[in-house]
């Protein structure tokens, strides 16, 4: 018997990583209730929830209404040793959340218990960066809003500048290359880069700014772990978003 980390849809990380580490993340087609009672009561000792507001809320609620049966249940399997869970409530989503768990994950595979990494989460989730480039909200203004389109033009060429005075960021040109240029230059050498898109993964990784920002963040020693954002993220952030997070001190270089 082992400990079990879950999570919910809004958690982005690639399929392999999901596969590697003890991880079971919920899809809008599951039901807490029934996973609860029908699987992990009975493949694992503890649980350790990691998501958003609704899905902790609604997992609070299962978890007292099932209360008084769990160990009985556990004993009529002859399951003897204790059963208990634990939540945790992420102010992260995407790409970010997925960097949560996935260090949460990492603690777990050492053999820290869950309480001591429920304990640990506040702090790491204060370390992770997140950004999101949403093109389709500019398209949106531009579509709804002439004087929005006006603006672009006469600021086309405005950046936004860092202390050294290097240009970081070019607002108005393309927000998904100013998203992915911002994370590299604002994240230490050798880090780890959850990335999470809304759109065709295959499409991405052919296009040209993709493929330079990728040789830069290798170049500095980093890494990045890129899966597609679920329906749901997608249809609420836009076709073509991108969330991108990454901690802010370096990360073990890791294997998807």
């Amino acid at each position: 018997m082992h400990g079990l980390l879950i999570t919910d849809p809004t958690c982005h990380l690639p399929a392999g990583a999901l596969k590697r580490f003890p991880i079971d993340r919920l899809t809008p087609s599951d039901t807490f209730d029934e996973r609860l009672s029908e699987q992990w009561l009975y493949h694992c000792d503890a649980l350790l929830g990691i998501g958003s507001t609704l899905s902790i809320e609604s997992w609070q609620t299962v978890i007292a209404q099932r209360h008084d049966e769990l160990s009985p249940r556990r004993l009529s399997a002859h399951l003897r040793t204790p059963f208990y869970v634990r939540l945790f409530h992420s102010q992260h989503q995407w790409a970010a959340l997925g960097l949560l768990v996935k260090m949460a994950a990492d603690r777990l595979e050492k053999g820290n218990s869950l309480d001591a990494i429920r304990s640990a989460l506040a702090s790491t989730e204060a370390r992770i960066h997140h950004l999101l480039a949403m093109p389709a909200g500019s398209t949106w203004l531009n579509e709804t809003m002439p004087l929005f389109q006006r603006w672009r033009r006469r600021n086309a060429a405005m950046v936004h500048l860092q202390p050294d005075r290097r240009p970081v960021i070019q607002f108005t040109r393309n927000p998904i290359l100013a998203v992915l240029e911002h994370g590299r230059r604002l994240a230490p050498p050798k880090s780890l880069f959850n990335l999470s898109y809304a759109g065709d993964l295959a499409s991405l990784q052919t296009q040209t700014a993709f493929r330079q920002w990728h040789q830069n963040i290798r170049r500095q020693g980093s890494q990045c772990w890129l899966s597609a954002m679920d329906d749901a993220s997608s249809e609420e952030s836009g076709r073509g978003a991108l969330s991108l997070a990454w901690l802010s001190e370096p990360a073990h270089h890791e294997t998807p």
